[in-house]
């Protein structure tokens, strides 16, 4: 099942992409080997998944955590595929999938495909990139998370990161070495 998954989605997403999202996932979520309930209460194990067929004290390996990682992308960027539409989602450099796949990961697929984000970068508006910075909310919009003392301040950073990558920048993520610029071409404004 692994490589089935691990497959589909380098196809979904192409090689820089996954190959970034393969880092970053793991780097953002933590790779927890054991179910555990994350900060507002949610059942979760291994890079950020949840689901129903997760019960406490349930362990896991690397490998199975890994898996899990690409059936969660894949499940992920399929829809968000569908929802910009395909002609829309092949002109999108690499850089930006990452972003954009990075964000429905965190914030969920309905809310990638609901959002200005998505309706901006599908019009090819220079403005989109901006949008992740309005995500700075936790608990439901309950708690803004650009209060520090709110203790969620992870989730500023999270959205800061996003809309940079959304732009080509992708420095200080630990990804040398990926070339997301297709011919050598490289996102305006960036060397």
């Amino acid at each position: 099942m692994c490589i089935r998954d691990r497959a589909r989605f380098f196809a979904l997403v192409g090689l820089p992409a996954a190959l970034a999202l393969g880092i970053l996932i793991p780097k953002d979520e933590g790779v927890v080997l054991k179910t555990y309930r994350d900060p507002v209460g949610i059942l979760t194990s291994c890079m950020g998944h949840t689901g129903p067929e997760l019960k406490l004290g349930q362990t896991f390996t690397r490998a199975e955590c890994d898996q899990t990682m690409y059936t969660d992308l894949v499940a992920h960027t399929e829809p968000v595929v569908k929802c910009m539409g395909q002609a829309a989602w092949d002109r999108t450099p690499a850089y930006q999938r990452v972003a954009i796949i990075d964000f429905a990961y965190n914030k969920g697929v309905s809310a990638f495909c609901g959002s200005t984000y998505k309706a901006q970068l599908v019009a090819g508006n220079p403005i989109a990139c901006q949008q992740p910075l309005r995500w700075v909310m936790a608990n439901g919009g309950r708690v803004d998370c650009r209060i520090r003392s709110n203790n969620c301040y992870g989730v500023v950073r999270r959205a800061q990161r996003n809309a940079r990558m959304c732009t080509g920048d992708m420095s200080g993520l630990g990804l040398e070495g990926i070339d997301f610029a297709p011919d050598g071409a490289t996102p305006e404004g960036n060397p």
